[in-house]
């Protein structure tokens, strides 16, 4: 297996009850796909999205992916990437808590960052 990519600046921010999850890298090289699997306990993952046709780069790259309907409570979110050997890498996972809050027609949701879980 190769080299762990250099991914800077992971992290989640909601608005709007939908979350999303930002990440940059250094350089992009030999990597196939960068995806961001979400997770209710933290220990059964499932795909939510991918970002695949990966330009090779040796400048810093900006990328990000949009959890449009979160769970309820809390959610776990943790990014992955497969180089070109098909090994896959995974980075910890961050934490939101998704509330509904009022008893009018029309609920305001509120989803709150929580952070990283090491």
């Amino acid at each position: 297996m190769g080299e762990r990519m250099d991914i800077q600046d992971l992290f989640l921010q909601s608005e709007n009850f939908k979350v999303t999850i930002y990440w940059a890298t250094k350089s992009v090289e030999r990597i196939d796909y960068f995806a961001i699997e979400r997770s209710l306990d933290g220990r059964h993952w499932s795909d939510l999205d991918s970002i695949c046709d990966l330009w090779k780069s040796d400048t810093s790259l900006n990328y990000s992916l949009t959890d449009e309907s979160p769970f309820l409570g809390t959610s776990y979110y943790r990014l992955k990437y497969r180089n070109t050997d098909g090994a896959l890498e995974y980075f910890p996972p961050l934490t939101a808590i998704c509330n509904k809050k009022g008893k009018v027609p029309m609920e305001i949701n509120l989803c709150t960052p929580v952070g990283v879980d090491q």
